[in-house]
């Protein structure tokens, strides 16, 4: 009885070894039921846990301290690391500056004054010494007058009288030339109302021509300072009064234009600036032409304003 009790404690203990021996060399089991819900429950886990974007490495730092992050990549600034090469920038292309300055632009000259004895005076280079100028009256017995006198060698005014139908025209045929004109006009016992409608039908003549009146009165002196016209006469002139005196006529029925040159240098052989009256004709043209004149011809203008 002793022998089988010893028998089964021993047989019972060598199991019990076996048994936790077992245990250690293979793993724990769950039971076939067990282990499928484990299984199923695996997937739903992870889908439940959310993926973090960075792994953090010890303990999470505490909230407070914790500064507020993006919750996204694409919140976040992008930075730039200093190994990544820059773009390159496209090259700058700049004009070719031009080699030459543009032509400058020609503006209209305009009257550097509202006086006509300057505004539409014949320009003129200064004259050393005595200084001669021609008025000739052109009285429509000549065709071509404008183109005649703008091709002599020496400058010539035009005196016209404004009473004609064409004064306006012969004015405005002489302008385009470059020429100088004046209205011709008898003074006395005129008043303001005679100047004034001289220079209505000559706007651009630079003074009044009397070749009859040897004196002009007071009314027709003020009517000129306030037109700004000067005064060409046979007399002396008025005081503070741009005037121009004739000093001699040149005859326009000479026989010859070499007999006209001869006496037009012989007027002009004195030291004394000299007027020159006459009329437009065609031997007067041809002595004007003549090679054998002096020099020092200007406008009448130009003694008006000395």
């Amino acid at each position: 009885m002793r022998g089988h009790l010893l028998g089964f404690v021993s047989g019972a203990a060598v199991s019990v070894v076996a048994l936790g021996a077992s245990a250690l060399l293979s793993p724990l089991r769950l039971p076939p039921h067990d282990m499928a819900q484990e299984v199923a429950a695996r997937p739903a886990q992870a889908e439940a846990a959310p993926a973090a974007d960075v792994a953090e490495v010890g303990a999470a730092p505490d909230a407070a301290l914790r500064p507020d992050l993006p919750q996204r990549a694409a919140d976040a600034p992008a930075t730039l690391d200093a190994a990544t090469p820059m773009p390159s920038a496209p090259p700058v292309q700049t004009a070719p500056l031009p080699q030459t300055a543009p032509a400058p632009v020609a503006l209209p000259s305009l009257p550097q004054t509202s006086r006509p004895i300057e505004a539409y005076a014949a320009p003129t280079a200064p004259v050393i010494g005595r200084a001669l100028a021609i008025v000739m009256i052109d009285d429509g017995m000549m065709v071509g007058g404008p183109q005649a006198v703008a091709a002599l060698p020496m400058p010539v005014t035009i005196a016209i009288d404004p009473s004609r139908a064409d004064a306006t025209d012969k004015m405005n045929a002489y302008r385009a030339m470059g020429i100088e004109v004046v209205a011709l006009l008898r003074l006395e016992g005129a008043g303001p109302t005679a100047v004034f409608a001289a220079q209505h039908a000559l706007p651009q003549a630079v003074a009044v021509m009397d070749v009859d009146s040897a004196e002009i009165g007071t009314g027709a002196a003020n009517a000129l300072r306030e037109a700004g016209l000067g005064l060409i006469s046979m007399g002396e002139g008025t005081e503070d009064l741009q005037h121009a005196q004739i000093t001699a006529q040149l005859p326009s029925s000479a026989s010859s234009p070499i007999v006209l040159a001869r006496e037009i240098s012989g007027l002009a052989a004195s030291d004394q600036d000299a007027v020159f009256l006459t009329r437009l004709r065609p031997v007067v043209i041809a002595a004007l032409r003549a090679g054998t004149l002096p020099t020092g011809f200007v406008p009448v203008s130009a003694l008006l304003r000395h």
